[in-house]
């Protein structure tokens, strides 16, 4: 007798249970929520990448261009046949927005960086241009943007048949920094 007031005991729990999910499932009604969602990264996990260059290092190219392999957020450029004051040559790098999550980011200014470790050059002027420092959220082909980087030669050292550089370590390291755009 007393196995079959438990047996019933706990029919009649699984039966309320049952009208129970029965009841919610048909008089439920739909909750809407307003308001703004903002999605943010953590310090440091902002990734924006190098990922393509104009001109690219080949044969018989003296001016070129060049991603780090290991590193996608750092390029170099390397500049040649600067030969009067004046005279300029320019790599295009194509950017992307890599940030997982659909965080959008804007572009700082990149760290230019000369081969001996210095920031400063007194032979060469590097000057730089965004096509657009604002990337949206990161995409399946992700937002892209290019960077624009000119050498300037300065000055040059005259003798009596030419002109030189006297510098002629002229690689540049360049390296992108980005932040979250917190709208």
């Amino acid at each position: 007798m007393k196995q079959k007031r438990t047996f019933v005991t706990i029919l009649l729990v699984l039966a309320l249970l049952c009208l129970g999910i029965a009841y919610a499932a048909f008089s439920s009604d739909e909750l809407q929520i307003s308001g703004t969602a903002t999605a943010s990264v953590a310090e440091g996990n902002v990734d924006v990448e190098f990922v393509a260059v104009s001109p690219e290092k080949t044969e018989g190219v003296t001016t070129y261009g060049e991603i780090d392999s290991l590193d996608p957020d750092k390029a170099s450029f390397t500049v040649a046949e600067l030969a009067t004051v004046g005279d300029t040559k320019t790599v295009t790098f194509t950017i992307e927005n890599k940030t997982q999550n659909g965080v959008p980011v804007i572009l700082e200014t990149p760290t230019i960086t000369w081969a001996n470790g210095t920031s400063e050059n007194e032979w060469y002027e590097v000057s730089y241009e965004y096509g657009n420092t604002n990337l949206a959220a990161a995409t399946e082909d992700g937002d892209s943007t290019t960077l624009t980087v000119t050498v300037k030669l300065l000055k040059t050292i005259s003798t009596p048949d030419t002109q030189t550089a006297a510098n002629t370590d002229n690689t540049v390291t360049i390296t992108l920094k980005a932040n979250a755009a917190n709208n």
